[in-house]
């Protein structure tokens, strides 16, 4: 046994020796090679585990081995150093060749493959192009999802944004020249939404930089070239910090070159500081920090020669960057405590007219307001009771008149629902 003990680290020392030697004259370099060699040195050491420390019977063995094995690295280690023995190549200086790009595939709309006329079908030959067309709108329009797991939340769930949509695209599959007339369809038509802060939406914080548009460099960097030029119609719910903040960079982005319709969205919790039940301003000529700048312009707007200009860096300035624009469409929405308020800004709104460079202005003159009322769960928006003015919201009972005391008496009844 105290033979076999001996030859074993024995053997072991020049398979260390030769196994580095291999690796240094195959390598690329010098610096890989030690790495390599470094890494290498543990999985010797796992593979003959009959060589372990723990299995020698003796010191006198213990110390035979560790004798030899650090011999054969020590010998390894030395050749490593030269840098001019026969046969090993040094190459740190050659140039690395880039790998070849693999080029995208053709797709299928650019293909020069002959198309199937599909003369016998009644869909080309019996029905006209135009309703044809309009049979294909409705095939491939957005549908919301009605399984439970896709349901928005109640913070996020309004009118027109109640779970999550789905484009069903199987009518593309079906042969060349349907998809054809088609493949521009389901990103054509589609309402392209984003929430601003993202957190404020059904996403949650997947994308947590509340002052970018890490969704959207996201979401149209799936796209390729072809199908950004598709994208015609983007709906962005934004609280105040973001439009006034970002808004601006936000519109000179390229994957928006294309766009025709922008839609904004302020909700009831999107408006400075809300959560103080501050009064609703905004104001896309500057910048401002409170209703009462806000009433000033107007006052002082209602002299059609004292009208003020866009500043290039507000938020009003920003949809001139938007070269294919056509239709702006702003949604202001509140509770109805501040019903009045937001009619001040409403026909406020009604003058602006945004400046689109060397294509006019963007104007809601001749057009008329939409107004829609609904109806979703409570909300927790402020510390005071808009209604009574009690700092306490549980009981919100601290009636003074009766009428105030009736919208109490709803309002608690609404959030014990």
């Amino acid at each position: 046994m105290s033979i076999t003990y001996f030859i074993s680290p024995f053997v072991l020392s020049f398979i260390w020796y030769y196994s580095l030697d291999h690796l240094l004259r195959s390598s690329l370099s010098h610096k890989s090679i030690f790495l390599v060699g470094n890494t290498a040195l543990p999985l010797f050491t796992a593979t003959y585990e009959v060589l372990e420390p723990t299995t020698f019977k003796s010191v006198s063995s213990y110390i035979w081995f560790s004798t030899l094995y650090f011999l054969g690295v020590l010998l390894a280690a030395q050749r490593l150093k030269s840098s001019t023995v026969e046969g090993y190549v040094d190459h740190t200086s050659a140039p690395v060749e880039e790998p070849t790009p693999i080029p995208p595939p053709t797709p299928i709309h650019e293909l020069s493959i002959p198309v199937n006329p599909q003369g016998e079908c009644p869909l080309f030959t019996a029905i006209p192009p135009e309703v044809r067309d309009d049979i294909f709108k409705y095939a491939l329009a957005e549908t919301f999802k009605t399984d439970p797991s896709s349901k928005h939340p109640e913070s996020v769930s309004r009118p027109g944004c109640t779970s999550k949509r789905i484009i069903h695209t199987s009518l593309l599959q079906t042969c060349r020249r349907i998809y054809l007339e088609t493949f521009t369809l389901p990103i054509k038509n589609k309402e392209h939404v984003f929430w601003h802060a993202p957190d404020r939406g059904p996403h949650g914080h997947r994308f947590p930089n509340l002052y970018s548009f890490e969704h959207e460099i996201w979401y149209f960097g799936l796209m390729t070239s072809w199908q950004l030029k598709l994208v015609k119609e983007v709906h962005l719910f934004t609280q105040m910090y973001w439009l006034e903040g970002q808004f601006l960079v936000f519109c000179n982005q390229p994957y928006l070159s294309q766009v025709e319709k922008l839609k904004l969205t302020i909700r009831r919790g999107d408006w400075w500081w809300n959560e103080r039940n501050a009064p609703l301003y905004i104001h896309p000529k500057r910048t401002i920090r409170s209703g009462g700048e806000m009433l000033v312009t107007i006052n002082r707007e209602e002299n059609p020669n004292t009208q003020e200009h866009f500043l290039d860096n507000a938020c009003g300035s920003a949809f001139k960057q938007l070269p294919s624009l056509k239709e702006l469409k702003i949604e202001f929405e509140t509770s109805d405590d501040k019903k009045g308020e937001l009619e001040i800004v409403v026909d406020w709104a009604k003058t602006w007219r945004f400046p689109m460079g060397g294509r006019g202005v963007l104007s809601a003159e001749g057009l008329d307001v939409k107004r829609t009322t609904w109806e979703g769960a409570m909300s927790h928006w402020s510390d005071r009771c808009p209604y009574c003015g009690a700092h306490n919201l549980a009981p919100c009972m601290n009636a003074r008149t009766p009428d105030e005391q009736a919208e109490c008496v709803e309002r608690t009844e609404r959030r014990a629902q």
